[in-house]
């Protein structure tokens, strides 16, 4: 199926997609590497940023700092500390990306439960300041968190809720992101007329918001899957009298 969709692209997405393959590996090849700190002065050895005046960036940063010295469990203490300043000073959207760090660091851990119940913060926060999007997004990152465990319909579930909070709001990335992945969902289920309808509603949401090679992948998505339902459908010379 992937082989397919590949041969589908233009010669321009190939080369995008050959482009952001580099790059995804270049990312993805620290992520291998157990990185632990030098116990003389790993931020010489590293060239670590000298800490942020502000009481809040210096948390944020260090727990940035012990994310990637897989130092998890500081790194939730630390983020716990920039959210608590954050609280005091009414910095609600800040918090909010900060929970969802946090859920994140949970996820990685393998810590399900408490990383769902982190993005549910984030949405929390995010209802009170009135961020849509935002809540959206945290609805999804539960949903792909559920997908990636092998809960569907549980995926399924937090991907509509996802969907509720923006359906009507104006185009943005994130409403084509949760379009594209319905339509995904529903193609992997077999049920092409419901996937080409979400996927048709991703390729709108993408082309309003200038993002063309969501647009052009969209574009070939909906080819394939057309072409696999119209190849399913009997001809009337061969269904039964």
């Amino acid at each position: 199926m992937v082989k397919c969709l590949i041969m589908s692209f233009t010669p321009t997405q190939k080369k995008k997609l050959l482009l952001f393959a580099a790059l995804a590996l270049l990312l993805a090849i620290p992520m291998g590497i157990n990185v632990t700190r030098e116990v003389s002065d790993p931020s010489a050895s590293l060239n670590l940023p000298p800490m942020p005046e502000d009481e809040a960036d210096r948390f944020i940063q260090m727990a940035s700092q012990n994310y990637f010295f897989h130092e998890y469990p500081k790194a939730i203490e630390n983020y716990r500390r920039a959210i608590e300043i954050y609280e005091i000073r009414g910095a609600t959207r800040l918090a909010a990306k900060t929970h969802q760090s946090i859920g994140d660091v949970y996820k990685i851990t393998n810590h399900y439960d408490k990383a769902e119940r982190e993005y549910l913060s984030t949405a929390d926060y995010q209802s009170k300041i009135g961020n849509l999007a935002g809540k959206a997004k945290a609805y999804k990152k539960i949903g792909v968190m559920h997908s990636e465990l092998g809960h569907s319909e549980l995926a399924l579930k937090w991907y509509r809720k996802s969907l509720e909070i923006i359906e009507n709001s104006p185009p943005s990335m994130i409403l084509g992101q949760i379009q594209e992945i319905l339509g995904r969902y529903y193609w992997k289920k077999k049920k092409g007329p419901k996937a080409l309808e979400h996927l048709t509603k991703a390729k709108t949401a993408f082309l309003a918001i200038g993002f063309q090679m969501g647009v052009e992948h969209m574009t070939s998505l909906m080819h394939l899957i057309q072409e696999g339902y119209s190849s399913s459908k009997p001809k009337l010379s061969e269904k039964k009298i």
